[in-house]
Protein backbone atom coordinates (compact mmCIF):
# COMPACT_ATOMS: atom_id res chain seq x y z
CA UNK A 1 0.00 0.00 0.00
CA UNK A 2 1.63 3.24 -1.16
CA UNK A 3 1.33 6.69 0.39
CA UNK A 4 -1.31 7.77 -2.13
CA UNK A 5 -3.50 4.81 -1.18
CA UNK A 6 -3.09 5.52 2.51
CA UNK A 7 -4.17 9.11 1.95
CA UNK A 8 -7.20 7.96 -0.03
CA UNK A 9 -8.34 5.55 2.67
CA UNK A 10 -7.84 8.10 5.45
CA UNK A 11 -9.74 10.72 3.47
CA UNK A 12 -12.57 8.28 2.73
CA UNK A 13 -12.90 7.30 6.38
CA UNK A 14 -12.79 10.91 7.59
CA UNK A 15 -15.39 12.05 5.06
CA UNK A 16 -17.63 9.09 5.90
CA UNK A 17 -17.32 9.81 9.61
CA UNK A 18 -18.16 13.50 9.16
CA UNK A 19 -21.15 12.92 6.88
CA UNK A 20 -22.49 10.13 9.07
CA UNK A 21 -22.27 12.29 12.17
CA UNK A 22 -24.21 15.06 10.43
CA UNK A 23 -26.78 12.65 9.01
CA UNK A 24 -27.43 10.95 12.36
CA UNK A 25 -27.87 14.35 14.02
CA UNK A 26 -30.39 15.38 11.38
CA UNK A 27 -32.18 12.06 11.80
CA UNK A 28 -32.44 12.53 15.59
CA UNK A 29 -33.99 15.97 15.12
CA UNK A 30 -36.45 14.63 12.54
CA UNK A 31 -37.33 11.68 14.78
CA UNK A 32 -38.12 13.99 17.69
CA UNK A 33 -40.24 16.19 15.46
CA UNK A 34 -42.20 13.34 13.86
CA UNK A 35 -42.30 11.03 16.91
CA UNK A 36 -40.16 8.26 15.41
CA UNK A 37 -39.50 6.69 18.79
CA UNK A 38 -38.70 3.20 20.01
CA UNK A 39 -41.15 2.57 22.84
CA UNK A 40 -39.85 0.30 25.65
CA UNK A 41 -41.32 -3.22 25.77
CA UNK A 42 -40.62 -6.51 27.52
CA UNK A 43 -37.44 -7.04 25.45
CA UNK A 44 -36.07 -3.53 25.95
CA UNK A 45 -33.07 -2.65 28.07
CA UNK A 46 -34.07 1.01 28.16
CA UNK A 47 -36.90 2.77 29.97
CA UNK A 48 -37.26 6.01 27.98
CA UNK A 49 -38.69 6.37 24.46
CA UNK A 50 -35.70 6.94 22.17
CA UNK A 51 -35.43 8.03 18.52
CA UNK A 52 -35.17 4.97 16.31
CA UNK A 53 -33.86 4.19 12.83
CA UNK A 54 -30.48 5.91 13.10
CA UNK A 55 -29.01 3.00 11.15
CA UNK A 56 -30.28 4.76 8.04
CA UNK A 57 -26.99 6.66 8.13
CA UNK A 58 -24.99 3.42 7.96
CA UNK A 59 -27.10 2.19 5.08
CA UNK A 60 -26.98 5.40 3.05
CA UNK A 61 -23.27 6.08 3.52
CA UNK A 62 -22.24 2.53 2.63
CA UNK A 63 -24.64 2.02 -0.27
CA UNK A 64 -24.13 5.42 -1.91
CA UNK A 65 -20.37 5.27 -1.45
CA UNK A 66 -20.25 1.72 -2.79
CA UNK A 67 -22.37 2.67 -5.78
CA UNK A 68 -20.06 5.58 -6.59
CA UNK A 69 -16.98 3.35 -6.29
CA UNK A 70 -18.57 0.70 -8.51
CA UNK A 71 -19.17 3.13 -11.37
CA UNK A 72 -15.84 4.93 -11.03
CA UNK A 73 -13.55 1.92 -10.53
CA UNK A 74 -14.90 -0.30 -13.31
CA UNK A 75 -13.15 -3.30 -11.73
CA UNK A 76 -14.22 -6.80 -12.73
CA UNK A 77 -13.96 -8.09 -9.16
CA UNK A 78 -16.79 -5.72 -8.25
CA UNK A 79 -19.33 -7.49 -10.47
CA UNK A 80 -21.25 -8.71 -7.40
CA UNK A 81 -21.95 -5.18 -6.14
CA UNK A 82 -25.26 -4.54 -8.03
CA UNK A 83 -26.86 -7.71 -6.61
CA UNK A 84 -25.53 -6.93 -3.14
CA UNK A 85 -26.96 -3.40 -3.32
CA UNK A 86 -30.28 -4.70 -4.65
CA UNK A 87 -30.55 -7.02 -1.67
CA UNK A 88 -29.62 -4.18 0.68
CA UNK A 89 -32.36 -1.97 -0.75
CA UNK A 90 -34.99 -4.68 -0.37
CA UNK A 91 -33.97 -5.34 3.23
CA UNK A 92 -33.84 -1.63 4.06
CA UNK A 93 -37.34 -1.05 2.73
CA UNK A 94 -38.89 -3.89 4.76
CA UNK A 95 -36.80 -3.12 7.85
CA UNK A 96 -37.67 0.57 7.84
CA UNK A 97 -41.34 -0.35 7.54
CA UNK A 98 -40.90 -2.74 10.46
CA UNK A 99 -39.22 -0.04 12.57
CA UNK A 100 -42.14 2.35 12.29
CA UNK A 101 -45.21 0.35 11.31
CA UNK A 102 -44.40 -3.19 12.33
CA UNK A 103 -43.95 -6.04 9.82
CA UNK A 104 -45.00 -9.63 10.47
CA UNK A 105 -42.38 -12.25 11.33
CA UNK A 106 -43.32 -14.16 8.20
CA UNK A 107 -42.75 -11.15 5.95
CA UNK A 108 -39.37 -10.47 7.54
CA UNK A 109 -38.27 -14.10 7.25
CA UNK A 110 -39.40 -14.49 3.64
CA UNK A 111 -37.64 -11.24 2.73
CA UNK A 112 -34.40 -12.36 4.37
CA UNK A 113 -34.63 -15.77 2.69
CA UNK A 114 -35.36 -14.28 -0.73
CA UNK A 115 -32.43 -11.87 -0.51
CA UNK A 116 -30.10 -14.64 0.72
CA UNK A 117 -31.05 -16.89 -2.19
CA UNK A 118 -30.68 -14.00 -4.64
CA UNK A 119 -27.17 -13.15 -3.45
CA UNK A 120 -25.83 -16.69 -2.99
CA UNK A 121 -27.06 -17.86 -6.39
CA UNK A 122 -25.58 -14.77 -8.05
CA UNK A 123 -22.22 -15.47 -6.37
CA UNK A 124 -22.18 -18.97 -7.83
CA UNK A 125 -21.66 -21.14 -4.75
CA UNK A 126 -19.10 -19.14 -2.74
CA UNK A 127 -18.40 -22.11 -0.43
CA UNK A 128 -17.29 -24.48 -3.20
CA UNK A 129 -13.89 -24.81 -1.50
CA UNK A 130 -15.50 -26.77 1.34
CA UNK A 131 -15.54 -29.83 -0.86
CA UNK A 132 -19.11 -30.84 -0.01
CA UNK A 133 -22.00 -31.47 -2.38
CA UNK A 134 -23.08 -28.30 -4.16
CA UNK A 135 -26.59 -28.22 -2.73
CA UNK A 136 -25.19 -28.49 0.80
CA UNK A 137 -22.64 -25.73 0.22
CA UNK A 138 -25.33 -23.45 -1.20
CA UNK A 139 -27.65 -24.29 1.70
CA UNK A 140 -24.94 -23.42 4.23
CA UNK A 141 -24.28 -20.12 2.46
CA UNK A 142 -27.98 -19.21 2.41
CA UNK A 143 -28.32 -20.19 6.07
CA UNK A 144 -25.31 -18.03 6.93
CA UNK A 145 -26.80 -14.94 5.29
CA UNK A 146 -30.20 -15.40 6.93
CA UNK A 147 -28.68 -16.31 10.30
CA UNK A 148 -26.19 -13.44 10.56
CA UNK A 149 -28.78 -10.94 9.31
CA UNK A 150 -31.00 -11.94 12.23
CA UNK A 151 -28.23 -12.42 14.78
CA UNK A 152 -27.13 -8.83 14.34
CA UNK A 153 -30.70 -7.71 14.85
CA UNK A 154 -30.99 -9.79 18.03
CA UNK A 155 -27.72 -8.43 19.41
CA UNK A 156 -28.71 -4.79 18.92
CA UNK A 157 -30.25 -4.57 22.38
CA UNK A 158 -28.14 -2.25 24.54
CA UNK A 159 -26.44 1.08 23.97
CA UNK A 160 -23.36 0.90 21.81
CA UNK A 161 -23.10 -2.88 21.48
CA UNK A 162 -23.96 -3.41 17.81
CA UNK A 163 -22.45 -0.08 16.75
CA UNK A 164 -19.07 -0.80 18.32
CA UNK A 165 -18.97 -4.38 17.06
CA UNK A 166 -19.69 -3.00 13.58
CA UNK A 167 -16.66 -0.71 13.76
CA UNK A 168 -14.35 -3.55 14.85
CA UNK A 169 -15.62 -6.08 12.30
CA UNK A 170 -15.75 -3.60 9.41
CA UNK A 171 -12.18 -2.43 10.02
CA UNK A 172 -11.04 -6.05 10.22
CA UNK A 173 -12.73 -6.89 6.91
CA UNK A 174 -11.17 -3.77 5.40
CA UNK A 175 -7.76 -5.12 6.42
CA UNK A 176 -8.50 -8.62 5.13
CA UNK A 177 -9.82 -7.34 1.80
CA UNK A 178 -6.77 -5.10 1.36
CA UNK A 179 -4.49 -8.10 1.80
CA UNK A 180 -6.58 -10.18 -0.62
CA UNK A 181 -6.88 -7.39 -3.21
CA UNK A 182 -10.66 -7.04 -2.90
CA UNK A 183 -11.05 -3.31 -3.44
CA UNK A 184 -14.86 -3.24 -3.41
CA UNK A 185 -15.15 -4.94 -0.03
CA UNK A 186 -12.36 -2.66 1.20
CA UNK A 187 -14.19 0.57 0.35
CA UNK A 188 -17.57 -0.73 1.53
CA UNK A 189 -16.13 -1.97 4.82
CA UNK A 190 -14.24 1.27 5.41
CA UNK A 191 -17.36 3.35 4.75
CA UNK A 192 -19.37 1.15 7.08
CA UNK A 193 -16.73 1.49 9.80
CA UNK A 194 -16.71 5.28 9.33
CA UNK A 195 -20.49 5.63 9.37
CA UNK A 196 -20.80 3.31 12.38
CA UNK A 197 -18.23 5.45 14.21
CA UNK A 198 -20.30 8.55 13.53
CA UNK A 199 -23.45 6.75 14.65
CA UNK A 200 -21.73 5.48 17.81
CA UNK A 201 -21.18 9.06 18.97
CA UNK A 202 -24.93 9.29 19.51
CA UNK A 203 -25.55 5.63 20.36
CA UNK A 204 -22.98 5.37 23.17
CA UNK A 205 -24.65 5.09 26.58
CA UNK A 206 -26.86 6.87 27.32
CA UNK A 207 -28.03 6.52 23.72
CA UNK A 208 -29.66 9.43 21.93
CA UNK A 209 -30.71 7.22 19.02
CA UNK A 210 -31.06 3.51 18.24
CA UNK A 211 -29.85 1.72 15.12
CA UNK A 212 -33.19 0.06 14.40
CA UNK A 213 -33.77 -2.90 12.12
CA UNK A 214 -32.88 -0.78 9.11
CA UNK A 215 -29.33 -0.58 10.47
CA UNK A 216 -28.80 -3.91 12.24
CA UNK A 217 -30.31 -6.02 9.44
CA UNK A 218 -28.23 -4.18 6.85
CA UNK A 219 -25.01 -4.62 8.82
CA UNK A 220 -25.59 -8.32 9.46
CA UNK A 221 -26.45 -8.88 5.81
CA UNK A 222 -23.36 -6.98 4.65
CA UNK A 223 -20.99 -8.92 6.89
CA UNK A 224 -22.54 -12.20 5.76
CA UNK A 225 -22.13 -11.37 2.06
CA UNK A 226 -18.60 -9.98 2.41
CA UNK A 227 -17.36 -12.96 4.43
CA UNK A 228 -18.80 -15.32 1.80
CA UNK A 229 -16.94 -13.47 -0.95
CA UNK A 230 -13.71 -13.67 1.04
CA UNK A 231 -14.35 -17.35 1.79
CA UNK A 232 -14.79 -18.03 -1.93
CA UNK A 233 -11.04 -17.41 -2.34
CA UNK A 234 -10.18 -20.46 -0.23
CA UNK A 235 -11.48 -22.61 2.61
CA UNK A 236 -8.75 -21.40 4.96
CA UNK A 237 -10.21 -17.88 4.81
CA UNK A 238 -13.68 -18.93 5.97
CA UNK A 239 -12.73 -19.02 9.65
CA UNK A 240 -10.37 -16.05 9.39
CA UNK A 241 -13.12 -13.71 8.13
CA UNK A 242 -15.54 -15.02 10.75
CA UNK A 243 -13.39 -14.66 13.89
CA UNK A 244 -14.41 -11.21 15.27
CA UNK A 245 -18.06 -12.26 15.07
CA UNK A 246 -17.59 -15.14 17.53
CA UNK A 247 -18.94 -13.21 20.59
CA UNK A 248 -22.13 -12.24 18.75
CA UNK A 249 -22.70 -15.64 17.14
CA UNK A 250 -22.02 -17.47 20.40
CA UNK A 251 -24.35 -15.25 22.44
CA UNK A 252 -27.22 -15.67 19.97
CA UNK A 253 -26.64 -19.41 19.49
CA UNK A 254 -26.28 -20.16 23.21
CA UNK A 255 -29.43 -18.19 23.97
CA UNK A 256 -31.39 -20.07 21.32
CA UNK A 257 -30.25 -23.45 22.67
CA UNK A 258 -31.16 -22.50 26.24
CA UNK A 259 -34.62 -21.27 25.23
CA UNK A 260 -35.27 -24.41 23.19
CA UNK A 261 -34.20 -26.60 26.11
CA UNK A 262 -36.74 -24.77 28.27
CA UNK A 263 -39.40 -25.25 25.59
CA UNK A 264 -39.92 -21.52 25.30
CA UNK A 265 -41.50 -19.91 22.27
CA UNK A 266 -38.34 -18.69 20.54
CA UNK A 267 -40.36 -16.30 18.39
CA UNK A 268 -41.52 -14.25 21.36
CA UNK A 269 -39.54 -11.18 22.55
CA UNK A 270 -37.25 -11.91 25.47
CA UNK A 271 -34.31 -10.66 27.54
CA UNK A 272 -32.35 -13.90 27.74
CA UNK A 273 -29.24 -12.99 25.78
CA UNK A 274 -26.01 -13.08 27.76
CA UNK A 275 -25.53 -9.33 27.33
CA UNK A 276 -29.09 -8.67 28.53
CA UNK A 277 -28.64 -10.91 31.56
CA UNK A 278 -25.46 -9.02 32.48
CA UNK A 279 -27.24 -5.67 32.23
CA UNK A 280 -30.12 -6.99 34.33
CA UNK A 281 -27.57 -7.83 37.05
CA UNK A 282 -26.54 -4.19 37.27
CA UNK A 283 -23.60 -3.98 34.89
CA UNK A 284 -23.62 -0.84 32.77
CA UNK A 285 -24.24 -0.78 29.04
CA UNK A 286 -20.79 0.73 28.60
CA UNK A 287 -19.02 -2.04 30.49
CA UNK A 288 -20.86 -4.90 28.78
CA UNK A 289 -20.42 -3.37 25.34
CA UNK A 290 -16.76 -2.67 26.09
CA UNK A 291 -16.08 -6.30 27.00
CA UNK A 292 -17.68 -7.49 23.76
CA UNK A 293 -15.53 -4.98 21.85
CA UNK A 294 -12.42 -6.25 23.61
CA UNK A 295 -13.17 -9.87 22.79
CA UNK A 296 -13.83 -8.98 19.14
CA UNK A 297 -10.55 -7.03 18.94
CA UNK A 298 -8.57 -9.94 20.39
CA UNK A 299 -10.10 -12.27 17.82
CA UNK A 300 -9.37 -9.74 15.06
CA UNK A 301 -5.70 -9.78 16.09
CA UNK A 302 -5.67 -13.56 15.77
CA UNK A 303 -7.38 -13.22 12.41
CA UNK A 304 -4.61 -10.83 11.34
CA UNK A 305 -2.09 -13.44 12.45
CA UNK A 306 -3.76 -15.96 10.15
CA UNK A 307 -3.04 -13.54 7.31
CA UNK A 308 0.58 -13.18 8.37
CA UNK A 309 0.22 -9.52 9.35
CA UNK A 310 1.22 -10.06 12.97
CA UNK A 311 2.85 -12.97 14.74
CA UNK A 312 0.79 -14.99 17.18
CA UNK A 313 1.50 -18.71 17.78
CA UNK A 314 -1.13 -20.60 15.81
CA UNK A 315 -1.67 -23.02 18.69
CA UNK A 316 -3.23 -20.16 20.66
CA UNK A 317 -5.97 -19.55 18.10
CA UNK A 318 -8.40 -22.28 19.10
CA UNK A 319 -7.61 -21.69 22.76
CA UNK A 320 -8.75 -18.09 22.38
CA UNK A 321 -11.83 -19.03 20.33
CA UNK A 322 -12.90 -21.45 23.06
CA UNK A 323 -11.99 -18.99 25.81
CA UNK A 324 -14.32 -16.28 24.49
CA UNK A 325 -17.54 -18.19 25.28
CA UNK A 326 -15.93 -19.22 28.55
CA UNK A 327 -15.35 -15.60 29.55
CA UNK A 328 -18.93 -14.59 28.78
CA UNK A 329 -20.52 -17.60 30.48
CA UNK A 330 -18.29 -17.36 33.55
CA UNK A 331 -19.14 -13.69 33.91
CA UNK A 332 -22.90 -14.10 33.61
CA UNK A 333 -23.05 -17.20 35.87
CA UNK A 334 -20.92 -15.44 38.50
CA UNK A 335 -23.11 -12.32 38.33
CA UNK A 336 -26.35 -14.29 38.69
CA UNK A 337 -25.10 -16.49 41.51
CA UNK A 338 -23.77 -13.48 43.40
CA UNK A 339 -27.05 -11.58 43.13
Amino acid sequence: MNLQSVFFWILSFSLGLLLSTILVRIWIQAARKWDWYDIPNERSSHIQPTPNGGGVALFLMTVLGGLLWYFLSGKQECSWVPIYLTGALILAFVSLYDDFKGASRLLRFLTHLFVALLVVISLGNPLASLGLTEWLEVSIAVFWVVALTNIYNFMDGIDGLAGGQTVVMALFLFLVSQVMGLSCIAILALLLAASASGFLIYNWAPAQVFMGDVGSVFVGYSFAVWTLIIASLGHDLIWTAFLPLVPFVFDASFTLVVRLSRRENVLRPHRSHVYQRLVSQGYSHRLVSGVYYGLAIVLAVFGSAQLGLVYVPSAFLWVVVIAVPGVLLSWVFYAERSA
